[in-house]
């Protein structure tokens, strides 16, 4: 199936390959750097949890309030609202929500098999449409 690229605005919908025409002629090089770091995060790894980044007063917040559940801390501390990653995007097509969501799943799965690969980590995120676009959320931690 053909990937939608309604995103894409004119002059660069109509070419052959227009999300890629649409970067060349309008992205920059700090914007793509800056996407590879949302899409092949640098994982922080503490207390034998890892994690996106790491707050440690909220870490030590969430292990009290949580009773030291490592995996339920990884959630919270890891999870993303979608449409929080870029402004303006409560209006955003559902469809385009849940493909991101989708693209980043399959990327952090697999970035955390590769820095990680004796641990086992389960990355969620609920591909089902939801009422408001900040409904959409990814997390991943250990099950333990």
């Amino acid at each position: 199936m053909p990937e939608d690229h309604s995103f894409v605005p004119k002059p660069w919908s109509g070419t052959d390959e227009p999300a890629r025409e649409w970067l060349y002629n309008t992205g920059s090089l700090e914007q793509a750097l800056a996407h590879g770091e949302l899409f092949w995060p640098n994982f922080v790894e503490h207390d034998d949890c890892v994690f996106l980044s790491l707050d440690l007063e909220k870490y030590q917040s969430w292990m009290t309030a949580l009773e030291g559940n490592q995996a339920r801390v990884e959630a919270v501390l890891n999870h993303r609202h979608i449409a929080d990653l870029f402004e303006n995007t409560e209006l955003a097509s559902h469809d385009w929500l849940i493909n991101l969501g989708r693209k980043l799943k399959q990327c952090w799965a697999a970035k955390l098999q590769l820095d990680f690969p004796e641990r086992h980590f389960e990355v969620q995120f609920e591909e089902r449409r939801s009422p408001a676009a900040t409904d959409y959320e990814i997390t991943f931690f250990q099950p333990r």
